[in-house]
């Protein structure tokens, strides 16, 4: 399987952080002091944030792709019918005139009889998606994969859940401090590890339908 540039650097990145900052070796009874505590806080949120860097720039690179296709060739494909489609703007009827009714409407009337008036709106509305997104739950894969053409079918049911609870903790640990879970010893940071191995290994998975999708524009 071949997989993405950003893909192999997400691996790579998220390989750097654990040797930065998870102990070398594990303690069994995960008796760890409050450095470690932090470090381990400090590891979930950077590998989140690198998760969701991923997710953003395969999701943007791929919509950006589909428009200059559909600009070179004048020929739809999924992609750009997605944009248009979750863009979340109006599906009106063509208007009776290609003249605007009122002078008033005229800054508008373009949107209504040009297609790619729409599409390039649909693009802009995806760009402030994808820039103002903020997280890895299943709210935030919806809003950036199925505007993209991405059929939910697609998705790996159990990476889907493994990223939401992986974002929940995020919350969770970034409005904590190290010495509340130092305190209760909540952090085992073989268990972060293993949880982030898991999600960056089945993210694999996603790579997949953003390389196919990419491939149907060729």
């Amino acid at each position: 399987m071949a997989y993405s540039d950003q893909y192999r650097a997400l691996t790579g990145e998220i390989s750097r952080l654990r040797n930065d900052l998870l102990p070398r070796y594990f303690r069994q009874n995960a008796n760890y002091d409050r450095e470690y505590i932090t470090r381990t806080i400090a590891y979930h949120i950077l590998v989140h944030a690198e998760i969701e860097s991923y997710l953003e720039e395969r999701a943007w690179e791929t919509a950006l792709k589909a428009v200059q296709k559909w600009k070179n060739t004048n020929k739809a494909n999924r992609i750009v019918l997605a944009l248009v489609a979750f863009s979340g703007r109006m599906m009106d009827k063509p208007p009776d005139s290609i003249l605007p009714e009122q002078p008033s409407q005229a800054d508008s009337w373009d949107e209504k009889i040009s297609l790619s008036k729409k599409v390039r709106l649909s693009v802009r509305d995806f760009y402030y998606t994808v820039n103002n997104n903020h997280g890895i739950k299943e709210t935030n894969l919806i809003h950036l994969l199925l505007p993209i053409g991405v059929n939910v079918d697609e998705l790996d049911t159990v990476l889907v859940a493994d990223l939401n609870s992986y974002g929940v903790s995020r919350g969770e640990f970034a409005h904590k401090t190290s010495q509340a879970y130092s305190t209760t010893m909540q952090v085992d940071p073989r268990e972060e590890l293993e949880k982030a191995r898991k999600i960056i290994k089945n993210i694999a998975s996603i790579d997949t339908i953003f390389n196919n999708l990419l491939a149907e524009l060729k």
